[in-house]
């Protein structure tokens, strides 16, 4: 082969890795969503090298369980969460070994919910289709493919040969998907529901009668003392923590508590009454859904945890470091603010989130709710730019909107009002005032179709340029005020 020939040949060879490249980023299952791992592996491996001293590994519960940006915000703690949905332990030992690879890391904290959980090949495949290849990710190949229920060795390298026959179920996010991502900083998702159902007492596992027959399962320990092993010879502290979760059991607690024993380890049980009460726990206001924590619940453990964190363990003050990214925090806070109001199910603190410059709000009758709206609720309506007496609107339709505590428009009559409005960005949004289901709003060219009828606000961030949040104030059957952000699904304009 001449010299020509070796260069078609290196050329061809150059330009199909790059086909086959881009083909298995576009073919790959996207988890843009939930635990959102396609974007933790994005934001991770950009993240600067030697930024990070706490590293943060485990299951679905510590992405929405300990927040990176508080811990930097409020104590100065540079940490990462690595946490996916579901992640087996030999995984965190993989993302173990990629904060060490990468980051000057000093702590760990790992979740202990899967110890108890079998092994499932999806669960693998989360981690092992996203990250992108070095020694560590050939060391974790290595380790799966010695059990029965993994894929070919060949199928981890190369994931295009399992999913190129997905063609078929390809949408718009396989190729936009990367312009998705709002809702992560440094690992972490804040989630933005409350619910109201969640019980203290099933989280709580103090008066439960250990089940003898719940044990741990074998694989997921023994990928457990890889973790152990390898913090002890690289002088790494480990940290083993449980957050609230109505599905954990006491016999869990206990074999956690065992194990982080013989092991010398700190094991901190946020179902314990004892932790619960030293977070100031709320059930009906700190949970997601059964077994994660929201914003409200996310920030207290986070708290906790920056305390122990500086007390036990010696750690840089990141705020004062040149690789603050100022930009970041700020867009962190607008996150966090944002889902503060989305979690709020009181309506007096509702309306005082709602003051928020950030914000525009378009307001919008669809049921009538005048008689439970006091006269207290009435002057922060009116501190939000309402000028019309809301007690007085039995009958009749309404529809506002509202910057800066002031009405940019306001309407009242005796029929349906459907206007067109602006907002201070640029974008635009339809506001209308009608007694059809579903109620429906509009902005930045989606329909907004509300569950219920009452007063419908939509709350819209100029900074973002995003719905900030939906809800409506309305008088269920006992004529009870409320206030419930759910609705129906946001549809294309």
């Amino acid at each position: 082969m001449n010299k020509k020939q070796i260069v078609k040949a290196a050329a061809f060879l150059i330009v199909l890795l790059a086909v086959w490249n881009i083909a298995t980023g576009i073919f790959i299952p996207k988890w843009t969503t939930g635990t959102s791992i396609t974007y933790l592996t994005d934001e991770f491996y950009q993240t600067k090298k030697n930024t990070v001293e706490v590293g943060i590994i485990g299951s679905s519960q510590l992405v929405n369980g300990i927040s990176c940006g508080r811990l930097l915000d409020e104590y100065g703690i540079s940490a990462f969460s690595c946490a996916t949905g579901e992640q087996p332990a030999l995984c965190g030992w993989f993302y173990l070994l990629e904060l060490d690879r990468l980051q000057d890391i000093k702590a760990v904290i790992y979740d202990t919910s899967m110890l108890y959980e079998p092994e499932e090949e999806v669960r693998f495949r989360k981690t092992l289709d996203t990250a992108p290849m070095s020694i560590n990710k050939l060391r974790l190949i290595a380790e799966r493919s010695k059990s029965q229920d993994s894929s070919s060795v060949a199928s981890y390298l190369f994931p295009l040969m399992k999913y190129h026959t997905r063609w078929s179920q390809l949408t718009y996010e396989d190729f936009s998907y990367k312009n998705g991502n709002t809702e992560m900083f440094w690992g972490n998702v804040y989630g933005g529901k409350v619910n109201r159902n969640a019980s203290y007492d099933k989280i709580c596992v103090d008066n439960e009668m250990p089940d003898p027959q719940v044990k741990m399962d074998e694989n997921e320990l023994a990928a457990f003392e890889k973790i152990v092993s390898y913090c002890e010879d690289k002088d790494i502290a480990l940290v083993l923590v449980k957050t609230p979760k109505s599905t954990w059991e006491r016999a869990k607690t206990d074999g956690c508590q065992e194990l982080a024993d013989a092991y010398g380890l700190p094991y901190i049980d946020f179902n314990r009454g004892e932790n619960l009460q030293a977070i100031g726990f709320d059930a009906g206001n700190d949970m997601w859904n059964q077994d994660h924590l929201n914003v409200r619940g996310t920030d207290k453990l986070t708290d906790y945890m920056g305390a122990y964190l500086k007390e036990h363990y010696v750690l840089s003050d990141f705020r004062e470091s040149p690789d603050y990214d100022a930009g970041k925090m700020e867009r962190f806070r607008v996150e966090r603010s944002n889902k503060y109001l989305q979690t709020t199910i009181q309506v007096e603190e509702y309306l005082e989130r709602l003051r928020d410059d950030r914000l525009e709000i378009l307001v919008q009758k669809s049921g009538d709710f005048s008689d439970a709206f006091s006269k207290e609720l009435q002057e922060k309506v009116k501190a939000l730019g309402v000028t019309v007496d809301l007690s007085q609107l039995n009958g009749q339709y309404y529809a506002a909107q509202l910057r800066n505590g002031a009405a940019v428009f306001e309407q009242i009559q005796s029929d349906p009002i459907e206007a067109d409005i602006d907002f201070a960005d640029g974008n635009s949004g339809v506001v209308k005032s009608s007694t059809e289901d579903p109620v429906l709003m509009a902005a930045v060219g989606k329909k907004v179709p509300f569950s219920y009828h009452g007063l419908n606000i939509l709350a819209y961030d100029k900074e973002t340029h995003t719905v900030a949040d939906i809800a409506t104030i309305y008088v269920n059957e006992e004529g009870t005020l409320m206030l419930d952000h759910d609705v129906q699904e946001v549809q294309e304009q």
